[in-house]
């Protein structure tokens, strides 16, 4: 049986990710974790610190997971890229749990600001890396990889978005159609 602090985590990167962080339910968290607020308390200071527990740990783990295969691809880098982002695994009910916290409390806390930029930044690193190694590879020609990994990260969150907003996957596979075109113009 998962711990307690896991439980609070668990529920409340679910609520979270389902209603965001000012709607979410302190109640809600609690009675999915199986617990109290004592108990609670013993781990987080406030509902606050619990998000941003589980931001770094969820968040974290999420990322690593989502794009294990292309930190870890030695060839065929822009292929592998694209198997990952044509994955159906999505959920464009919610979007992307990543951007949805983003926009909803980076404007207005330092603290999800930071932890949220940290994030974003490993992520444009491995994607640079990435990029590199296509480079390195002769799999695609000399590009800025700072620019396009950033681009890679915008279009990807917006196709989520644009998904979220309709509830499927059309834009998002729109766009990543669009997406491939333009990748595969940078193969040699």
């Amino acid at each position: 049986m998962r711990d307690t602090k896991e439980r609070l985590i668990e529920a409340t990167f679910n609520e979270v990710y389902q209603k965001g962080y000012n709607t979410a339910s302190l109640s809600t968290i609690l009675e999915r974790a199986q617990t109290n607020k004592g108990t609670m308390y013993h781990y987080f200071s406030s509902k606050k610190t619990m998000v941003l527990a589980m931001i770094e740990e969820k968040y974290q783990n999420r990322m690593k997971e989502n794009w294990q295969d292309l930190e870890a691809s030695e060839d065929n880098i822009i292929d592998t890229l694209l198997v990952i982002l044509k994955n159906k695994e999505k959920n464009f009910t919610y979007g992307c749990p990543l951007g949805n916290i983003l926009q909803e409390c980076s404007v207005f806390d330092d603290d999800f600001t930071k932890l949220l930029r940290t994030i974003f930044k490993n992520w444009e690193e491995l994607f640079q890396k990435a990029l590199l190694k296509a480079i390195a590879n002769k799999e695609i020609k000399e590009i800025d990889v700072e620019r396009i990994a950033l681009f890679l990260i915008a279009l990807y969150e917006g196709a989520l978005l644009l998904s979220k907003k309709s509830g499927s996957s059309k834009e998002y596979d729109s766009c990543i159609a669009q997406l491939e075109y333009f990748l595969n113009t940078l193969k040699i």
